[in-house]
């Protein structure tokens, strides 16, 4: 049992680390294209309110 454990730990810890960087960079990906539609929203509402 011992000699599968030990098999297998390397990639589980590899396989763990790839999927935390690919989450990682989605919610960055996300979170920046989130930040700027709301910029361009607020400067759309800049910009309609300042032509009243």
């Amino acid at each position: 049992m011992n000699d599968v454990l030990s098999a297998l730990i390397p990639p589980l810890v590899v396989a763990a680390v790839v999927i935390i960087a690919v989450v990682k960079l989605f919610r960055s990906e996300a979170g920046g294209r989130r930040q700027e539609a709301e910029s361009s929203e607020k400067s759309s509402e800049a910009s309609e309110a300042s032509s009243d």
